[in-house]
């Protein structure tokens, strides 16, 4: 398994993912970026913060998106 991290991304930087989450492969990790986006948007909606442009990006242990 290899560990892959989730950074939360706009235009003004990002908020990286420090500890990350151990992912059998790419899809699986893409399949947990789906699960975190749609967690997040349901807490952006409820706090009534801007979604505009926001994304999150998928770092593999070498650093590479």
């Amino acid at each position: 398994m290899s560990r892959y991290f989730f950074d939360i991304c706009d235009d003004k930087g990002r908020i990286p993912d420090e500890e990350g989450t151990e992912c059998t492969d790419v899809q699986a990790a893409l399949s947990e970026a789906q699960a975190s986006a749609c967690d997040l948007v349901r807490q952006f909606v409820g706090a009534q913060w801007p979604l505009a442009r926001r994304r999150i990006e998928i770092r593999d242990e070498k650093g590479s998106v």
